[in-house]
């Protein structure tokens, strides 16, 4: 006869144990590239390299412009000094006797010697002649010293005057002569 109709599902076996793996398949095509990722940290500095030789000099530089002036040094010491050069014109000794005096009488004896002209007396002295040596003890220097002869265009100090005193008489026919004498220079 015809079949007949279908009966209702039984309930589900238990699990079966699992298979052996299969093998593997085929490569797939290759993905698009991603997207580029984030810059990663900064490494440790690498060790110093060794210095490069020396380069050539350059060119000189073009010269700059002066600086201004520094102020003035301290005044150095003052330099030996120099020795002492020549008169301007050669020195000229002059002289004058006075005249002779003598007898009884004390007193003064004045000589005066007078430069040349344009010239001054740049020192002097005296010599005095007696005619009895035991008339030195009686005679005592006043002066000795430069005077000015007060003649027109003459210079100031053109003479040199000297000045004896006499202090006791010379007696008899003892006499006493008095002689300037100067260094003149112009």
């Amino acid at each position: 006869g015809a079949p007949g109709p279908a009966g209702p599902s039984g309930p589900q076996g238990p699990t079966g144990p699992q298979g052996p793996a299969g093998n593997d398949g085929a490569d797939g095509a290759q993905g698009p590239v991603g997207p580029t990722g984030p810059q990663g940290d900064p490494g440790i500095p690498g060790v110093a390299g060794p210095s490069g030789p020396q380069g050539p000099s350059g060119p000189a530089g073009a010269t700059g412009p002066s600086g201004p002036q520094g102020p003035s040094g301290q005044q150095g010491p003052s330099g030996p000094s120099g020795p002492v050069g020549p008169l301007s014109t050669q020195g000229v000794v002059t002289s004058s006797t006075s005249p002779a005096i003598g007898g009884p009488a004390a007193g003064q004896i004045t000589d005066t010697v007078t430069c040349p002209a344009g010239e001054v007396a740049l020192s002097g002295g005296w010599d005095l002649l007696l005619t009895d040596n035991n008339d030195y003890a009686k005679v005592i220097m006043l002066a000795s010293k430069p005077a000015s002869s007060g003649l027109p265009g003459r210079l100031s100090g053109d003479t040199w005057q000297v000045t004896l005193n006499i202090t006791a008489s010379l007696g008899g026919a003892d006499t006493a002569s008095l002689t300037a004498v100067a260094l003149c220079s112009s």
